[in-house]
């Protein structure tokens, strides 16, 4: 990647060097050759792989590792547990199947395709054009916390099967016109209900458990309760910013200007404003309009005033009318044709006359031109001098989190001996449970997980903006059973809830048995319930605090009118409900939706259909034997996460 945006700056040599680095590292760590059986299986990390069948011993496969699902695994309220880890094991595994049947079906993404894509997604990372190699590291960095070699790597894989393949398989697919129509006769036709609910919650309050019954659903459910896995841990934090003044000299900034000359060449270029009359959706008399608007203000300008103010006052350029037009140097190629012929051929100090684009008419001024050139020292000496400074100060920063890591590696659990000859203060944290960190854990998003994965002894480090965490865990208490005291509040709370549901569906029942029976009313009067009626709704819209309509089912819109039905599951509610009113969907508005509808459902379609091919090539994979588990690492990793919950 950054191969095609290199500039001679000698931190893009060191990121360079880093990139390759890691993957060298990967490799290590991910392509290790040889047969299915011991020697494949003595990389403990290495969880799949997916390639031919009948050329295993080349390694010429597409792997998942312990670090690629970590990294994968999405954040959840309650932590990572078993379930979610096998989960995010078998979606990355599909993802691989998908890629490497996107590069046997020639569908591989280059290079030059990850730069168009990062050119139009992310335009920050490009300053006039010109790739920012600093900005990208750290943007990647902070933003997806992730290496670049990783990040390109999701972005191609992303591009060749979220876009290449998947263009391939959906494509075809076409929408019917009768199943538009139906659509959009369900999104708005209209019902009104009379309803009454049940919440488990007002069960809660009526219920005092006595001891022997906590004990007994304890007993019955033993196995559940657990105290979680603790860890010791010292810590200790790199500042990377806290780092003497850096100075450049002036002999360095001279040697960096004549060492990269190419840097500075700059193309012929303009400084120029504009007034913008915008003509886009405009009709041909408002159009005319605009034009006689533009000459007036020409006439302005000829008799003297001032062109920012009338910029300000009438431009319809939403990014430079508040600059009085200010467009800023630019080159050719950056501007419309006819906008760039106008303003390349006027001197400096000219204004323009009306000129004509598609996007309305404009009055141009050029304030300066610059033919081609080498930029001069004195025009670029303050920006070199901020580059090499930032440079210094990057190496310094990485510097002085090497020299801090290498130290606490050979002291081990002696922090205290490493952060006094650095200078930092060492966090003493006792008990820390992997749901329960303290918050200065929090602050590194993946070191709570890292310590937890490390063994006893290890050091663990995570990085977040300019802060090093160095983490070692001194002690590890594992996991026991709870205790039926331990575990007894747990145990209250959990049978309370169990009873409420179960005393709620037992009311539900016989309110709804009763509706069917005699009037919904009575029914409801008959428990001391209180029936409510909603206004008239559409499937996409709510019933206050139970949630949308639609989990009440389709009978919520096809049942005869007073007929009860239920009772029925609602979020945490059951509710028994009578149809009193039914309004058909208003067609006439039917082509103002249509388009927006069919494109939607078109989406829809075409994901059932990519759906289904992702799930066909799946299966074709796993019966050509093309996937490979290492189940004794899969079963190793997972058991990390035994009783998470």
């Amino acid at each position: 990647m950054f191969n095609l945006f290199r500039s001679q700056k000698q931190i893009v040599k060191i990121l360079l060097g880093a990139i390759l680095s890691l993957v060298a590292v990967s490799m290590v760590i991910t392509m290790i050759p040889g047969s299915w059986g011991a020697a494949a299986n003595a990389n403990q990390n290495l969880l799949a792989e997916v390639g031919d069948p009948t050329l295993w011993w080349l390694a010429n496969t597409h792997t998942l590792t312990v670090l690629d699902v970590q990294q994968a695994m999405p954040n959840t309220p309650n932590g990572p547990h078993a379930g979610l880890a096998l989960e995010t094991i078998d979606q990355e595994l599909t993802k691989l199947v998908l890629m490497r049947e996107a590069e046997e079906l020639g569908l591989e993404s280059n290079e030059q395709e990850l730069a168009d894509w990062l050119k139009v997604q992310m335009p920050f990372f490009f300053i006039d054009g010109v790739f920012q190699p600093d900005r990208y590291r750290v943007l990647i960095a902070q933003q997806f916390r992730t290496s670049i070699p990783r990040f390109e790597e999701e972005v191609r894989r992303s591009l060749m099967i979220d876009v290449k393949l998947r263009r391939m398989v959906v494509d075809t697919v076409e929408v019917d016109e009768e199943d538009i129509i139906e659509l959009y006769r369900r999104a708005n036709e209209k019902t009104r209900l009379r309803f009454v609910k049940i919440r488990a919650n007002d069960f809660e309050r009526q219920l005092a458990p006595k001891e022997e019954a906590l004990r007994e659903f304890y007993e019955e459910r033993k196995q559940q309760y657990s105290i979680p896995e603790s860890r010791d841990i010292k810590l200790m934090i790199v500042d990377a910013t806290d780092l003497p003044a850096i100075t450049v000299s002036e002999k360095e900034i001279a040697r960096q200007h004549r060492q990269n000359r190419q840097r500075y060449q700059v193309d012929e270029r303009i400084r120029a404003s504009h007034i913008l009359f915008m003509t886009e959706g405009k009709s041909d008399e408002e159009k005319k309009t605009l034009k006689e608007k533009a000459e007036f203000v020409k006439k302005d300008l000829q008799q003297g005033m001032d062109f920012a103010t009338l910029a300000k006052e009438h431009s319809d350029d939403p990014g430079t009318a508040e600059k009085g037009g200010d467009l800023g140097w630019v080159t050719r190629g950056q501007m419309v044709p006819s906008f760039e012929k106008a303003s390349f051929a006027l001197t400096s100090g000219k204004i323009s006359d009306v000129i004509s684009t598609e996007y309305g008419y404009h009055i141009i001024k050029v304030h300066e031109k610059q033919g081609a050139h080498l930029q001069s020292l004195d025009e670029v000496r303050e920006t070199i001098k901020q580059e090499l400074i930032e440079e210094r100060q990057y190496n310094a920063r990485m510097q002085r989190i090497d020299n801090a890591i290498a130290s606490a590696r050979q002291a081990g659990k002696d922090f205290e001996s490493v952060a006094a000859s650095l200078d930092l203060g060492v966090k003493i944290l006792a008990k820390v449970g992997r749901n329960d960190s303290p918050a200065i854990l929090g602050e590194f998003e993946t070191l709570t997980a890292s310590l937890f994965a490390a063994n006893d002894g290890e050091i663990v480090t995570a990085t977040q903006n300019d802060r090093t965490a160095i983490a070692v865990v001194t002690t590890i208490t594992p996991e026991r059973p709870a205790e039926f005291q331990e575990a007894r509040k747990r145990v209250r709370t959990q049978y309370i809830a169990q009873e409420s549901k179960r005393l709620a569906e037992e009311r539900a029942n016989e309110v709804g048995t009763a509706a069917t029976k005699e009037d919904l009313r009575k029914a409801a009067r008959r428990f001391q319930l209180k029936t409510e009626l909603s206004n008239f709704l559409r499937r996409q819209d709510s019933l206050p605090n139970l949630g949308s309509i639609g989990l009440l089912g389709d009978k919520a819109f096809t049942s005869v009118t007073g007929k009860s039905v239920g009772p029925v599951l609602s979020n945490d509610a059951w509710v028994i409900y009578e149809v009193i009113g039914h309004q058909e969907a208003e067609m006439e508005h039917f082509l103002d939706d249509r388009d927006e509808m069919s494109e939607k459902h078109k989406e829809r379609l075409q994901e059932q259909e990519f759906d289904l091919y992702r799930r066909e090539t799946q299966r074709r994979f796993e019966e050509a034997g093309r996937v490979r588990r290492y189940h004794s690492n899969i079963q190793r990793y997972v058991s990390t996460f035994s009783g998470r919950r």
